[in-house]
């Protein structure tokens, strides 16, 4: 297993809309987004990515960056189906009280 490498990076790379990408074993935080600006919704949108990693372990590299593309040019990206779960769980973990629940994420 590889070790996960979280890079925070201004948003020359990623865009303004973006608050954090995984591309496995890395994972990318726009410093200049909102999200990142308040501990707790940086630990909402941190747990999010984290989703993301185990999805990619769960099924290999290929596989889930080409699901995930798939996913994402058929259905769009809120009803992406890697998208889905990790926002389902981060709604959980948010609800099960680790972060503060009426934060805007």
């Amino acid at each position: 297993m590889l070790k996960i490498r979280e890079v925070h990076c201004k948003r020359w790379f990623l865009s303004d809309w973006i608050a954090g990408i995984t591309l496995y074993p890395f994972i990318f935080y726009n410093t200049q987004h909102r999200a990142y600006k308040d501990e707790d919704t940086f630990v909402a949108m941190r747990f999010h990515e984290f989703v993301h990693v185990k999805q990619v372990q769960d099924l290999g590299w290929f596989r889930f960056y080409t699901s995930y593309l798939y996913q994402s040019l058929r259905f769009g990206y809120e009803n992406n189906k890697y998208e889905v779960e990790a926002y389902r769980k981060e709604r959980e973990f948010i609800f099960n009280g680790f972060v503060e629940p009426n934060k805007q994420y």
